[in-house]
């Protein structure tokens, strides 16, 4: 109660300071017991040899479009964006795993301001530092794959997380519905906020299926080449309207943006 009463009065405090509207705070303050009650899932403390990461994938839209064999299980996440969901998972020793990451989120910059050190896992990754898609703006599944290969391959005694950056933004797939040149823009974009704005729910649910689609399919190819138990999971959710959210937002604690799959994948 006592962390519940804390972090409310942070709200009050930035809602005072004008860093957010009432309807912000209010639908915080509403979903912030969440993240108290949920019993969060520690992926580390997770049984798993190889633990896929999808990247903004609410466990909703998993189910509807994931063909993938296995036991589907939703559970809540420890953040609603990446950076909350790093610090609060990797803050510990995590010497017995490689990470790969496809997200720039994951560098040793960010690492070390988050948990304290540039890199506490054996190896980290950064597949997105040289092979990042200037074109789509964006890190494509393939060479994220490709790594996990390599790295599985060469750490065979490791545990591995491979970290995709879809189904996140920007929309990649070639079935997006038609749009005008300046919605095309808006789905390439990295900022959430125009494609939300200007951007009917159906265009964008559809080219976010159309990533998630992309992504699971790089994926499934990928498990025939891995060994071990084998979980897919999310970083955090994604909100498509659900009391007026959309995206995810740090430390907002609703529904959409908190649960995401576990897939315990079928050998």
């Amino acid at each position: 109660m006592t962390s519940v009463i804390r972090d409310t009065q942070k709200l009050i405090k930035r809602y005072k300071n004008g860093k957010e509207n009432f309807h912000s705070i209010t639908l915080r303050a509403a979903f912030l017991p969440n993240r108290y009650r949920l019993d969060p899932v520690s992926v580390v403390d997770e049984s798993w040899d190889v633990l896929i990461v999808l990247d903004a994938c609410n466990f909703d839209h998993f189910k509807e479009i994931s063909h993938i064999d296995g036991k589907l299980s939703k559970i809540p996440s420890k953040g609603t964006h990446t950076v909350e969901w790093m610090r609060e998972n990797f803050d510990r020793d995590c010497s017995d795993i490689v990470y790969v990451a496809g997200n720039p989120q994951v560098s040793r910059t960010k690492l070390k301001n988050w948990v304290g050190v540039e890199n506490p896992f054996y190896h980290l990754e950064p597949v997105w530092k040289d092979e990042w898609n200037e074109k789509r703006n964006t890190q494509p599944p393939g060479p994220v794959s490709d790594a996990a290969r390599e790295l599985h391959s060469e750490f065979p005694d490791k545990r591995l997380i491979v970290h995709y950056l879809q189904p996140h933004h920007p929309f990649i797939g070639e079935e997006t519905p038609s749009t005008t040149h300046r919605q095309n823009q808006i789905l390439n974009s990295m900022n959430w906020r125009p494609i939300f704005d200007e951007l009917s729910l159906d265009t964008i649910e559809q080219a976010f299926h159309e990533n998630l689609r992309i992504v699971l399919d790089d994926i499934n190819d990928l498990l025939s080449d891995l060994s071990g138990d084998i979980v897919i999971t999310a970083d955090h959710g994604e909100a498509f309207g659900e009391y007026g959210l959309y995206g995810h937002v740090p430390g907002l604690y609703a529904p959409s943006m908190v649960f995401v799959p576990w897939l315990e994948v079928e050998s």
